[in-house]
């Protein structure tokens, strides 16, 4: 997510959190007014704008969202498939549930 992309929620943050212009009804970052920000000090607090709970980190959700969504329906799908009937148990389980499977050989 590249945080120019979203100039105006990013404007809103700053407006809301940082309080930046100090005029509210000034221009501001989706005014590509910066004031004396230096671009160091714009990405940082641009970047600390996801940590709030404003237009920024609503943003980063939907991102976050809608990359995991096919992972989950990738799992959802799987958890419905048929069972085959077939069980993967390790060797330390099955020597657990019936000790007499196991063949032991003699020196």
């Amino acid at each position: 997510m590249w945080v120019l992309d979203y100039l105006d929620d990013l404007d809103a943050d700053f407006r809301v959190f940082y309080r930046f212009p100090s005029d509210p009804s000034g221009p501001g970052v989706a005014d590509e007014y910066f004031g004396n920000l230096t671009s160091p000090r714009f990405f940082l607090l641009a970047e600390r704008t996801f940590a709030y709970q404003g237009a920024m980190a609503a943003r980063a959700m939907a991102e976050k969202d809608k990359q995991e969504r096919p992972t989950r329906q990738k799992h959802a799908a799987s958890a419905r498939a048929p069972s085959t009937g077939k069980q993967h148990i390790s060797l330390e389980q099955l020597m657990l549930l019936d000790p007499s499977l196991i063949q032991y050989e003699r020196g």
